[in-house]
C-alpha cells in the first residue's frame, strides 16, 4: 500500500510547489536567487525520499484512518517529538560540558551543566519549531521548554502547573486569535490531564496489586525467573501509570474532539499505546537520522516500520464501533461535558462525583433539527470553486454534486462535504446526483460514498466513465433523464435535463448536466449544474417548467450561461453562486451579475459569504450565510 519512490518520479508540480513554501518561509522573497536554492533544496535525494516517506502517508484516507483510532497528532509536529529532539541535544551537550567548561569559564560559573544543556536543548527545539511551521501545540512545547531553561539557570526547579501556565499566557501574547485554533484547547488539556493523571498515580503510590519480587524469587527457575520477575515488578507501575494517563487523557478530550471534528476514536487508547512507542522512539528518530546524515537505510527502514504500524491500524479501525461519530455538539454542552469529566475526575472521597456524568447528557443531546413535514431546506456547502448542495426534507437527504478534487489523494468529498455531513448528523443518503462529469463537480463522489451509504446515484455519466468504475458495486448508478419525478415528505423532484435522446449525441460535459427542479409547500428551486447557452434554449424549446423562486446560477455564473431568455423565464428572487474566492475563471461574471440584478433577484456567494443555507417558510425563502450568523468583529472594517 505505502511504496518509497524514486526521487525521479516526483512531479515537477510537486518541487515548484515545495520550494515556493519555502520561500516564503524563509521571508517571502521570491528571487531567482532564492527560488533556485530552495528547489535544489526540493530536488535533493534527502528531501525527496523523506518526502516519499511521510507525503505519502497524507492522503485523505490515510489522515480518515489516523483520525478514527485516534493517532492524528503523532503525524503533526507534536509535543513530544520537540520534547524528543531537546532531550537528545540537551543530552549531548551534557556530555560535551566537561571539554567546553574549562574553555568557557564564565559561562560554566554562571549556566552550569544542567543550564547549559537546558539552553541547547531549547535552541534546537527553537528550531525544529520554527521550520515546522510555529503550530500552537509546538508553541506550547516551546514556551514550556523555555520556562524550564529559565528555571534552571535560576537555580529552581519550576512547578509543572506553573510552566504550563506560563506557556498559555506565552501563547495568547503572541497570538490572541490561538483560541480559535482546535490544536489550542486539545494541547493544552491533554497536558494538563497527563500532569493530573499523574499527581494522582504519585499520590496512590504503589498501592496497587503488584507481586513482590521475593515471592518469585524463590521460584524453581532461580536467579533468572527471580531477575524477570524483578523487571516485571519495576515495569508495573510504569506500565500501570501509562494506561490511566492515556485512558485519562482519551476520556477528558471527548467532549473537544466530539466539538471539533465531531467524533472520538474508541479504540484510541489501544491505537495509541501501540503508536507511540513505535512512531516516538522509532520512526521520528529514524527519520529524523535520515535526514541528516543523508542516509536512505534508516528512512527505508522507518517507512517499513509506518508501514507495518498502519496495516495493525487498519484492523483496529475495522469495526464500525471503533469511532462513535456524533453530530456536532453546541460549544456550551462541550464545554458542560468537559467540567462534568473533571469533576468525576476529582479524588475519592469527595460526594457525588458520579454527579459529573448527568452535565455529559447536552452532548448527546444535541442535534440538528430537520425540516418540518413539506418543508424544504439547501445548504451550499463552502468547498472552494465547485457545486455541492445538501437538500434535506423531513426524513429524506440528497446530495446534488460532490465538489472538486484538489490532488490525487485529496478532494472536497473527504475534506469538506464527509466532515460537514457528519457534524449535520447525516450519516446516510437517501440519494445522489452527479449533475456531469467534470472534476469540479464529480471530485468528490468517491470520497463520499466511501464514508456514507447512498441508496442510489443519479448522473448523466456514461457506463464507461471511470468513476464509475472507481465506485464498482458499490452502489447502482441510474441515467439521469427529463422526465423522472420522485417525492419526499410532500415535496417533488423533477429531472428536467438532459432529455434521453441527447445521450445519442456528441454532446460536452457541461451540456450533460442533470438540472432538478424541487416543489414545496414554502418555494422552488432550479439545480442547474453547468448547462450552456444551448442547453437553456433546449429547456426553453421544450416548453419545461422553469420558474422558481431559487436558482443556482448555471456554471457558477459563466458568461457561456445564464441567458437573458432564461433568466427571464425562472424569474428568481434569490440566485445563488458557488463559487471559488478570486478562482481563476473570474467567475461570477460581472455581465451574468447584472442581468441577475436587472431582473431583481437578490444574489449570494459563496466566496463572499461561506456556506449559505436556506429554508423554505411562511413567507417564502429564507437565506442564512456563515459570514452573517458567525460574523467576526473585524468584517466591513
Amino acid at each position: 500500500m505505502l511504496q518509497l519512490r524514486n526521487k525521479k518520479t516526483i512531479k515537477n508540480n510537486e518541487l515548484a510547489f515545495s520550494s515556493r513554501l519555502i520561500c516564503q518561509f524563509i521571508g517571502g522573497r521570491h528571487t531567482s536567487q532564492y527560488t533556485s536554492i530552495c528547489q535544489k533544496i526540493c530536488s535533493s535525494r534527502v528531501f525527496v525520499t523523506v518526502h516519499d516517506l511521510f507525503g505519502s502517508l497524507h492522503g485523505d484516507r490515510d489522515w480518515t484512518l489516523f483520525s478514527r483510532v485516534g493517532i492524528s497528532h503523532l503525524l503533526a509536529i507534536s509535543g513530544l517529538h520537540i520534547t524528543m529532539l531537546a532531550a537528545l541535544a540537551g543530552w549531548v551537550a551534557a556530555q560535551g560540558w566537561r571539554r567546553l567548561a574549562p574553555r568557557l569559564p564564565r559561562l560554566a560559573e554562571n549556566l552550569g551543566r544542567r543550564g547549559f544543556a537546558a539552553w541547547v536543548g531549547l535552541a534546537v527545539a527553537a528550531g525544529y519549531v520554527l521550520i515546522a511551521g510555529f503550530a500552537v501545540p509546538a508553541q506550547r512545547t516551546l514556551w514550556m521548554l523555555a520556562t524550564i531553561a529559565v528555571g534552571l539557570s535560576c537555580g529552581l526547579r519550576p512547578d509543572p502547573w506553573k510552566v504550563l501556565a506560563a506557556a498559555l499566557v506565552a501563547v495568547l501574547a503572541w497570538d490572541p486569535w490561538a483560541v480559535r485554533a482546535a490544536g489550542f484547547w486539545l494541547s493544552f488539556v491533554a497536558v494538563g490531564v497527563l500532569m493530573f493523571a499523574g499527581m494522582a498515580e504519585a499520590a496512590g503510590g504503589q498501592g496497587g496489586a503488584v507481586p513482590a519480587a521475593g515471592d518469585v524469587a524463590d521460584d524453581a527457575h532461580g536467579k533468572r525467573a527471580g531477575g524477570l520477575a524483578a523487571l516485571a515488578v519495576r515495569a508495573w507501575p510504569v506500565l500501570r501509570g501509562a494506561t490511566r494517563a492515556q485512558l485519562a487523557v482519551t476520556v477528558a478530550l471527548t467532549p473537544l474532539t466530539l466539538y471539533f471534528f465531531q467524533a472520538a476514536p474508541v479504540v484510541g487508547p489501544v491505537a495509541n499505546a501501540i503508536a507511540i512507542p513505535v512512531v516516538s522512539y522509532a520512526v521520528a528518530p529514524l527519520a529524523l537520522l535520515g535526514g541528516l546524515t543523508g542516509l536512505a537505510a534508516p528512512l527505508h527502514l522507518a517507512h517499513a516500520l509506518f508501514a507495518w504500524l498502519a496495516g495493525l491500524l487498519a484492523l483496529l479501525a475495522a469495526p464500525g464501533w471503533a469511532s462513535a461519530e456524533l453530530p456536532a455538539p453546541a460549544a456550551w454542552a462541550a464545554a458542560l461535558a468537559t467540567l462534568g469529566l473533571g469533576w468525576c475526575a476529582l479524588p475519592r472521597g469527595l460526594p457525588a462525583r458520579a454527579a459529573g456524568l448527568l452535565l455529559c447528557a447536552p452532548l448527546l443531546l444535541t442535534a440538528r433539527a430537520a425540516p418540518a413535514p413539506g418543508g424544504l431546506r439547501l445548504t451550499a456547502i463552502d468547498i472552494g470553486q465547485g457545486t455541492a448542495v445538501l437538500v434535506e426534507t423531513a426524513q429524506h437527504r440528497l446530495l446534488y454534486d460532490t465538489g472538486p478534487r484538489f490532488t490525487a489523494d485529496s478532494d472536497a468529498g473527504g475534506r469538506v462535504i464527509a466532515p460537514f455531513l457528519r457534524a449535520a448528523g447525516v450519516d446516510r443518503l437517501d440519494g445522489l446526483v452527479v449533475s456531469h462529469r467534470d472534476e469540479d463537480h464529480a471530485g468528490g463522489a468517491a470520497s463520499v460514498l466511501a464514508r456514507l451509504r447512498a441508496d442510489w446515484l443519479l448522473s448523466s455519466l456514461r457506463p464507461e466513465d471511470p468513476l464509475l468504475r472507481e465506485l464498482g458495486a458499490a452502489i447502482a448508478p441510474r441515467r439521469c433523464e427529463a422526465g423522472q419525478h420522485w417525492r419526499w415528505d410532500g415535496v417533488d423532484f423533477s429531472v428536467l435535463h438532459p432529455d434521453a435522446a441527447d445521450y445519442a449525441l456528441d454532446r460536452s460535459s457541461n451540456a450533460m448536466s442533470c438540472v432538478l427542479r424541487i416543489d414545496s409547500a414554502g418555494g422552488s428551486a432550479l439545480l442547474t449544474g453547468d448547462i450552456d447557452a444551448a442547453s437553456e434554449r433546449a429547456l426553453l424549446a421544450r416548453g419545461a417548467p422553469l420558474a422558481a423562486g431559487l436558482l443556482w446560477v448555471p456554471h457558477h455564473g459563466s458568461r457561456t450561461s445564464s441567458s437573458p431568455e432564461f433568466l427571464a423565464a425562472v424569474d428568481a428572487r434569490l440566485a445563488v453562486v458557488q463559487a471559488g474566492w478570486l478562482n481563476r475563471f473570474g467567475h461570477p461574471r460581472a455581465e451574468v451579475l447584472a442581468r441577475l440584478a436587472a431582473g431583481g433577484a437578490r444574489v449570494l456567494r459563496t466566496d463572499e459569504s461561506g456556506a449559505i443555507t436556506l429554508e423554505t417558510g411562511a413567507d417564502g425563502w429564507q437565506a442564512r450565510t456563515e459570514a452573517e450568523a458567525r460574523r467576526r468583529y473585524w468584517a466591513g472594517r
